[in-house]
């Protein structure tokens, strides 16, 4: 049985893709810890591409959102060209994140191509497609 030390999961894959996974139980402060890894990972010159997997199950409120628009600047600001986001059975949540994302925190002209998915896969197979 694996334990987990925290409410998300972050890992570099394939030496360009910065992957992150928020559990069903992540919180804001999950999300806050989480920003930092971000930005450590965008920083880096090989990382050009971002998914996150968001199968968080608790509220969605201003403080979340603004972290995710947070990302949407970053991304902007350290030239991530795709950004995937997989939300799993959560039509609802997907619509909110994709105002988000597609806003790229502030403006809505982004520099990076987004995709939605509620599949892990679907978004794998786009993002790696160059």
């Amino acid at each position: 049985m694996e334990v987990r030390t925290k409410e998300y999961d972050h890992k570099i894959i394939d030496s360009n893709i910065s992957y992150f996974r928020f559990f069903s139980e992540s919180t804001q402060e999950d999300y806050q810890e989480a920003l930092g890894d971000c930005v450590r990972t965008l920083s880096m010159d090989s990382v050009t591409k971002l998914i996150i997997v968001n199968d968080v199950k608790g509220d969605w409120n201003k403080a979340i959102e603004g972290i995710w628009k947070e990302t949407g600047r970053l991304s902007e600001t350290y030239g991530i060209k795709k950004w995937g986001v997989v939300v799993p059975n959560s039509a609802i949540r997907e619509m909110s994140l994709k105002r988000v994302v597609k806003a790229g925190g502030y403006d809505t002209n982004t520099a990076y191509d987004f995709f939605f998915s509620q599949d892990l896969e679907e978004v794998m197979q786009w993002i790696k497609k160059d």
